[in-house]
């Protein structure tokens, strides 16, 4: 489910057509590298993701995580924290 809906968030901010957004975003996928998200991009999509799933990242997230699988991660591990 969290990765799902990071994609979705990631495809729609990154002008990513949904039909091409199951191939083109993995967990593996590097943020930058391999989606083409600048800062901001990245910012967006947290700061989006946060409201998403009632969880706070960590100050200067956009720079620590480098990979969807990394975002996925620390929602996964914050939802199940907290319930």
């Amino acid at each position: 489910m969290e990765f799902d809906v990071t994609r979705g968030i990631l495809a729609r901010l990154l002008d990513i057509p949904e039909g091409r957004a199951k191939e083109t975003i993995k967990k593996e996928s590097r943020l930058s590298e391999d989606l083409g998200a600048d800062s901001l991009d990245v910012y967006a999509a947290l700061a989006e993701l946060e409201g998403a799933f009632d969880v706070t990242f960590p100050a200067g997230a956009y720079k620590r995580y480098r990979t969807v699988g990394q975002i996925t991660e620390f929602i996964k591990k914050a939802v199940e924290y907290y319930v």
